[in-house]
């Protein structure tokens, strides 16, 4: 049993949980897929996370499924955080067809580098590119909505500061990189909702 990791997933849990409840209450006509579709990152997210709580209070049975799942959440939800900031940045929501030719090709993608042992480096490169777009559509967001596009800043900055400063591998001080790792994560669910959210009202007030 790891206590301090199952804690930092439940927090991961919980936030990701707020997240998706916070979209889908915004889901007007005007910004339905776009939303429905950063929900579903999310609750990518929230599924690696809750299969972590269990695994880390002591099923270690769990282990295989919860990597799987984690790979998952990074091959598919900061690109998909991403679009949906770009979408919505430029006023639009996306049809629903091409939100499925979006997620279907990540999912290709996460099954193909995982057969071809690249999943790692996949995962930080698509995932590093969506939280880039994030970054720009903050970035365009900021001149209109001086909250809203400083949430979207915050969120991805502390998404790249958890993959690139801080890792899951070791301890930083007295505490566990991965649970840091983790809380990192879950402060930045809530601003990216959040400014997805505002961004979303500015579609469809």
């Amino acid at each position: 049993m790891q206590l301090s990791h199952a804690l930092s997933d439940t927090a991961l849990v919980l936030t990701a949980g707020a997240a998706i409840s916070a979209l889908l209450r915004l889901r007007a006509p005007a910004t339905r897929m776009s939303l429905g579709a950063a929900a579903l990152a999310f609750a990518a997210i929230g599924a690696a996370a809750g299969v972590g709580v269990l695994r880390f209070l002591g099923l270690e049975g769990l282990s295989d499924l919860h990597i799987a799942l984690s790979g998952l959440a990074t091959c598919t939800a900061m690109p998909t955080l991403g679009a949906a900031a770009i979408v919505l940045s430029r006023g639009r929501s996306g049809s629903a067809a091409a939100w499925r030719l979006w997620i279907g090709a990540l999912l290709i993608g996460y099954v193909a580098s995982t057969l071809t042992a690249t999943r790692g480096t996949y995962g930080l490169v698509i995932g590093a590119l969506g939280t880039l777009a994030i970054v720009y559509a903050g970035a365009r967001f900021v001149q209109l909505d001086r909250r809203g596009g400083a949430l979207l800043l915050g969120g991805a900055g502390l998404v790249l500061v958890a993959g690139l400063a801080i890792g899951t591998k070791g301890s930083l001080g007295p505490f566990a990189r991965l649970d840091l790792f983790h809380y990192l994560l879950a402060v930045a669910n809530l601003g990216l909702a959040a400014g997805l959210a505002r961004l979303a009202q500015r579609v469809d007030p």
